[in-house]
């Protein structure tokens, strides 16, 4: 009996000791959005096979771009409640801020597009702008080259004028 309850004791401070553990990792894992985006340029630089005074440009770089677009692109939403009880001029501003916002992140791509240029070929600015990290265990084959319906992935979800609600990415658009 004194061993149970001995072994039972013991059990219960390991769990209790590495539920702890796991909570002070967990808070670093989410912590400054900032420090993933370096990790991820400096991944990024490294799969790019940069030297290290392009790497040195290239992180604080990649690292603004990222943070950048990541505020200007928060989504504003509008709940279900509040956008019934708008009115359709309300409605329009939201739809039109939407745009303004949109025609904002191009620009501002378009002027990062200018400063990777200055170090970076044409494929390496692909990959920091558009084509970003690729998955781990490689290329993956339905990640590309599978478009159907002009939507990449699929059908799923897709959009259709079909009456007959068939969602197969082949809509009359």
């Amino acid at each position: 009996m004194k061993k149970t309850l001995l072994f039972l004791a013991v059990a219960i401070i390991s769990l209790t000791a590495t539920a702890q553990n796991r909570g002070q990792r967990g808070g670093q894992r989410f912590g400054d959005p900032r420090q993933g985006m370096q990790r991820m340029a400096e991944h990024l630089a490294k799969e790019m096979k940069l030297n290290n005074a392009t790497t040195s440009w290239f992180v604080p770089l990649y690292v603004e771009y990222c943070d950048t677009l990541m505020k200007l692109q928060r989504p504003q939403r509008v709940e279900d409640k509040a956008l019934q009880e708008m009115d359709d001029a309300a409605v329009t501003t939201l739809i039109e801020q939407s745009f303004a916002k949109d025609a904002a992140v191009t620009a501002i791509k378009r002027d990062y597009l200018a400063k990777f240029r200055e170090k970076l070929s044409e494929k390496q600015v692909y990959r920091a702008m558009i084509g970003g990290m690729r998955p781990r265990g490689g290329d993956r084959q339905h990640s590309r080259g599978n478009f159907r319906g002009g939507f990449p992935g699929g059908g799923q979800g897709g959009f259709s004028n079909d009456p007959g609600g068939n969602t197969d990415g082949g809509g009359d658009f």
